[in-house]
């Protein structure tokens, strides 16, 4: 089952017969919809772009053209499933290709803004990402608190507010332990923000900002399973960079 079927299956009990119809077309036409307008995609379906941004938006991503990425990902892995080198370069072909649309704008005001910024990784990658914003921020004189455990973001919970910013770093974005914390947050109101592999996840649901990084496993005879980290870091590293970018262009 790819991404797209799996968004459509898991929400098709909350859709009315409009988001059936668009649901149906887009699962028969990936092709051609990964190739098409919004306005094409609302033509095609006899609908409006507001009832299509409504209805991509219902089964768990961002855009119109998070979707799209989402269905090019997926034809692009299904060739290079085979070669797990040929996998890592589909990876971090779509990661960059997803970067040279990416608007960063509003996450960058969301970082200025903010009085305390907190990142937490979910797992030994993660963190190393975690590790590695507060590194690259450090040189801009704006401190990042790494949450290190799940302890930590248990006692830190109650001090939090809306001027902070939390960043949590999640592979699935489905992890059990951190999912408590994430749904509090965001009863809240306190900004958060979630870089996870792209796919339908519980975590990019809870958060208004959101990144992704393209980073599918595969199994393999000689270890469990394989997934590479290293566009993970890529989008640390690109979000660093499109601040500067942001604190320049405001100069």
């Amino acid at each position: 089952m790819d991404l797209i079927e799996e968004a459509v299956n898991q929400y098709y009990e909350t859709f009315n017969a409009t988001d059936k119809s668009i649901a149906s077309y887009i699962l028969k036409h990936r092709e051609a919809v990964e190739k098409m307008t919004i306005r094409e995609l609302a033509d095609a379906c006899h609908s409006s772009k507001s009832t299509i941004s409504r209805f991509i938006k219902k089964i768990g991503f961002a855009g119109f053209s998070e979707m799209k990425y989402a269905i090019k990902w997926q034809e692009q892995k299904e060739t290079s499933e085979k070669s797990y080198k040929k996998s890592l370069i589909t990876d971090i072909q779509m990661n960059i290709e997803q970067l040279q649309h990416w608007d960063f704008e509003e996450i960058c005001e969301a970082i200025e803004s903010s009085e305390r910024l907190f990142v937490y990784g979910t797992g030994t990658e993660q963190k190393l990402c975690a590790n590695e914003l507060k590194r690259y921020f450090w040189v801009l004189n704006k401190y990042v608190h790494v949450i290190d455990d799940e302890m930590d973001f248990h006692v830190l919970m109650d001090d939090l507010t809306e001027n902070d910013l939390i960043i949590i770093i999640s592979l699935s974005g489905n992890t059990p332990s951190m999912l408590p914390f994430a749904q509090r947050i965001a009863a809240k109101k306190i900004p958060l923000m979630s870089i996870t592999d792209l796919k339908n996840n519980k975590l990019a649901q809870l958060t208004d900002l959101r990144m992704y990084a393209f980073a599918h496993p595969q199994k393999s005879h000689l270890a469990l399973e394989i997934t590479t980290f290293s566009t993970f870091f890529v989008m640390v590293e690109a979000l660093f960079r499109s601040y500067l970018d942001y604190l320049e262009q405001k100069k």
